[in-house]
């Protein structure tokens, strides 16, 4: 089903390219013109919504360099001038920058991330390398000290160094207000401009520095994102010019989602629209085995329209996209259910019965959501360990770290587990040690 669904929305190739048309035919076997102008209609609403995406998109990447490149030529008097970007793709940045830079603009970058800066001094070797590059200031060995070295670099110029700090997030806050406070102590002669990319609010970032760090700095917060509702104002207009109207109640709905979100939402919508959700109308589901069965079951579209026809008009708008269909039928998202599962537990079974020791997969999941990305591995072990009911086996303490790994590769696959890339990359390290 899953790479049904993949075909559905990216076909690759001309195999799945035929995945979709005989999608369509499966909606109304009887009709094969209609299906033809269906699968023509929905071809041109995706390209609306993507169109109207990228679009979006560029005139958002083009106005956040505005304020970046404005933000940073401004004077700061001493003080550190720290961009943040909320969830943004760096690398779009870096590239246009990198254009710019092959044009003799006054600006110079460099990315710099978590996984390759272990300590602070490895941190300010990274960034003095790779601004100096090939010019016989490069591999200096004072470099891991101070920036003096990029001192002489940049001269008298009036250069500005922006340097990128891929994900902010995961970046161990000693390393960063030791590297922001170097930075700082600059500022006469390098024009230093930080950049970080994160995920959490700003408030929540700045109680992890220092005092001095938040006085000796400006900050200027760049919305990574797209606005959603102005997303979706505009992809309501432009489905109006190809004849597909987004209900109000479906607007609204999508007016209060993240832009994936939002945007897988819309995809599906205009693709259960046109091609029907044949599992949606699966009214004896233990009959149906064989995957290949589901696809012949009668589409959304055979459904509501032979109900249309039997219903009183006074019940029509029940029927409709906005009402109770979008409730019950309209959720192409599995994640939030299974989270949900994994928060309330006695989803799992009866009622009154503790789940939450039989089901290593619960646990596992509320002591990541409860602790900090930075926990110690052994630490989320030795919680798990106590919430989990203990087997009478002289083989415990093995079998427990077995289960404990078995459930964060399962929730990692699942995609259950989100922004907590390090615990994972750390559960790798002593995945198969002494188990």
């Amino acid at each position: 089903m899953s790479q049904e669904a993949i075909y559905l929305y990216k076909p690759r190739t001309n195999k799945n390219k035929s995945t979709l048309a005989d999608r369509f035919s499966l909606a109304q076997p009887e009709s094969k013109s209609l299906n033809t102008r269906r699968c023509h209609k929905y071809k041109m609403a995706r390209k609306t919504v993507d169109n109207v995406y990228e679009s979006e998109r560029l005139q958002h990447l083009s106005s956040s360099l505005s304020q970046l490149n404005k933000f940073s030529r401004q004077v700061h008097k001493n003080k550190l001038p720290v961009i943040v970007l909320h969830n943004a793709r760096v690398s779009e940045y870096t590239d246009i920058l990198t254009d710019l830079e092959a044009e003799n603009i006054d600006i110079h970058h460099v990315t710099i991330n978590s996984t390759e800066c272990p300590n602070f001094k490895i941190a300010m070797k990274l960034i003095v390398d790779r601004f100096a590059g090939d010019s016989e200031y490069a591999n200096d060995k004072r470099l891991t000290y101070d920036f003096d070295i990029l001192a002489r670099w940049a001269g008298n110029t009036n250069k500005r160094l922006l340097v990128f700090v891929d994900d902010g997030d995961s970046f161990d806050f000693g390393i960063l207000r030791q590297l922001m406070a170097q930075m700082h102590s600059y500022t006469r002669t390098l024009h230093f401009r930080l950049v970080l990319n994160l995920s959490i609010p700003l408030p929540l970032f700045e109680d992890n520095l220092t005092q001095d760090n938040v006085v000796n700095s400006t900050f200027l917060f760049i919305p990574g994102s797209l606005d959603t509702p102005k997303f979706v104002d505009r992809v309501a207009s432009s489905l109006l010019e190809v004849h597909v109207c987004l209900k109000k109640e479906l607007v609204e709905k999508l007016k209060k989602l993240d832009i994936v979100n939002c945007l897988s939402y819309l995809r599906y919508a205009v693709l259960a629209h046109f091609a029907g959700n044949p599992f949606a109308v699966a009214d004896k589901m233990e009959e149906v085995v064989e995957i290949p069965k589901f696809h012949k079951l009668p589409s959304i579209n055979s459904k509501s329209e032979a109900q249309i026809k039997e219903m009183n008009p006074i019940d029509i708008e029940e029927l409709q996209v906005g009402g109770k269909v979008l409730d019950i039928a309209f959720n192409p998202h599995y994640r939030p259910l299974i989270e949900q599962s994994f928060v309330n537990v006695d989803m799992f079974g009866p009622p009154g019965q503790k789940w939450t020791q039989s089901n290593p997969l619960a646990c596992i999941y509320q002591l990541q959501r409860e602790s900090s990305v930075y926990i110690n591995i052994y630490d989320l072990y030795m919680a798990f360990k106590q919430m989990i009911q203990p087997i009478p086996d002289v083989n415990w303490d093995k079998q427990s770290m077995a289960i404990f790994l078995e459930s964060v590769a399962a929730l990692k696959l699942m995609g259950v587990i989100r922004d907590c890339k390090r615990k994972f990359e750390c559960v790798e390290k002593v995945a198969w040690y002494n188990v």
